[in-house]
């Protein structure tokens, strides 16, 4: 058998990426010529979710098309998608696996992210259900779990939830990385956007 050709920068990437996973769920690799999975201890294949890292100054090109999406009408006769389970840890965790399914289309993650704040809202978002929520995520998984939430809920809450079905720019990821400066702009047109519709 023919040794396997590694050049340097292929072999730093290598090392870079086992730095990255030391601290993840993620223990193993197994990568084939046409394939790349991430496993756990046991084997078992961890769904991972794409978070490029966005470019702010990009962002605030881009501020017209995501408040453009923030005023778009929904249609309030579609309904969001229907959540599994009768109780709120039920649905909690049925809202939490999905997100965790990086495959979903953009809109339907919105709408699992929004579900998810509207049940945190239940109890104020208080430490409790805040904890019920981290026990179902890796630590950094769960601080941008959380902050996406956060960030969607207080959107549509005021825009109106149905607004999401139509969203074309916002995702999930420019929300968890967008500086809270360009956050704070469309919180402000999502208001102005409300107040318009009740004049």
């Amino acid at each position: 058998m023919e040794p396997f050709q590694v050049t340097t920068p292929i072999l730093k990437l290598l090392i870079h990426l086992q730095k990255y996973i030391k601290k993840s769920s993620v223990k193993s690799l197994r990568i084939t010529d046409s394939t790349i999975e991430f496993l756990d201890r046991q084997g078992d294949q961890v769904p991972i979710n794409l978070a490029p890292e966005i470019n702010n100054d990009l962002v605030e090109t881009r501020m017209p098309l995501f408040i453009e999406d923030l005023r778009r009408i929904g249609d309030p006769a579609k309904e969001l998608c229907k959540i599994e389970g009768t109780s709120w840890n039920q649905q909690i965790d049925y809202l939490c696996i999905r997100i965790q399914l990086y495959r979903l289309d953009r809109t339907i993650l919105l709408q699992h992210y929004y579900q998810l704040g509207e049940r945190l809202a239940m109890y104020d978002w208080s430490e409790e259900v805040k904890r019920e929520m981290k026990d179902r995520f890796t630590y950094r998984s769960y601080k941008n779990t959380l902050r996406i939430t956060h960030r969607v809920y207080s959107l549509y809450y005021i825009c109106d939830a149905h607004n999401l079905l139509t969203t074309c720019h916002l995702s999930t990821n420019i929300l968890l990385e967008m500086n809270i400066e360009n956050f704070n702009i469309l919180l402000k047109e999502a208001r102005l956007g409300s107040q318009k519709e009740i004049e």
